[in-house]
């Protein structure tokens, strides 16, 4: 049974992680079909964490919060407060902004990257990156050099 005062807890378009419960696991791969990230779905007479990779009864790990259980899920963001970016802008977030997670069918291959609505890119990565990117581009200047005078001679 989950009281009224930890379902009040629970934030509706969260996403929570756990972790890997083995007596669930098949086989010896624990993160075949399932991310152990979970988002709630809240009826009237429960409350059910469902695992982001289906986020469905039928087919992902699921399990009935009471309070006994409740605190085996940590709330890693709420959805409406972050938003889903491309890889490159990932990394221009400073860490406590920016959330790297497994949250649907792509899993750990292929993770989605969110950062705060709230927060602004880092100048300290922004500047890391474009030296990074200059460096690249100064590798590759000295190689098309180098390529084209063994052409030339």
């Amino acid at each position: 049974m989950l009281s009224q005062e930890n379902r009040k807890k629970i934030v509706s378009n969260g996403l929570y992680q756990r972790k890997i419960d083995w007596s669930r696991v098949i086989g010896s791969e624990p993160f075949w079909c399932t991310n152990w990230t979970f988002i709630p779905r809240i009826n009237e007479d429960e409350v059910v964490m469902i695992d982001s990779y289906y986020q469905s009864y039928q087919h992902s790990i699921h399990y009935y919060i009471d309070d006994k259980n409740i605190q085996d899920f940590k709330l890693i963001f709420d959805f409406d407060d972050v938003e889903e970016v491309p890889e490159r802008l990932y990394l221009e977030y400073d860490d406590e902004d920016r959330y790297r997670v497994s949250c649907d069918s792509g899993g750990r291959s292929y993770p989605k990257h969110f950062v705060k609505k709230s927060a602004s890119p880092s100048k300290e990565r922004q500047l890391e990156y474009i030296d990074l990117e200059i460096d690249s581009y100064e590798r590759k200047l000295r190689y098309l050099k180098e390529k084209r005078e063994s052409l030339v001679r």
